[in-house]
């Protein structure tokens, strides 16, 4: 678990002691081929970090909007917004998560100020990056 929290983008600028203590709040989960991680408009706000293998994320008609796989976040817009998941999230085979409960985070977050500032800077990079992938994708369909 340590060498993809490490290699991941959610862990840019923590320190080793900031890694250790996120992982000391994950639980490490298993979907099976076609396991709902989570569902769309399920009030939970907990946050998962791939670990191996694939998820799609499929909008409201089941299409693919994205496919995350290892070292890739899934579930920081709940997590940041506080309303239920935007989007309902599959296993593509079989998939390991870490579970980050979204209490315990934030708990984690109020100790240690710092790494929240890096965390909360790290999810919002994601999050503009999926904005202006989904720009993209608008002005394609635009094109046409």
């Amino acid at each position: 678990m340590w060498d993809v929290f490490r290699s991941s983008y959610f862990a840019e600028g923590l320190t080793d002691e900031d890694v250790h203590h996120i992982i000391g709040i994950a639980e490490e989960v298993t979907y099976e081929d076609g396991e709902p991680v989570v569902r769309r408009a399920d009030p939970n706000r907990d946050l998962f970090l791939v670990l191996e293998g694939v998820t799609v994320i499929e909008g409201e008609r089941g299409q693919v909007l994205a496919r995350i796989g290892s070292g890739r976040l899934l579930g920081e817009i709940a997590l940041i917004d506080d309303k239920p998941r935007s989007a309902t999230v599959v296993s593509v085979g079989q998939t390991r998560l870490a579970l980050i409960r979204e209490q315990r985070l934030k708990e984690l977050m109020q100790q240690r100020p710092q790494m929240a500032v890096h965390l909360l800077r790290n999810i919002g990079r994601t999050l503009a990056e999926r904005l202006r992938d989904a720009n993209l994708q608008i002005e394609m369909l635009e094109d046409t």
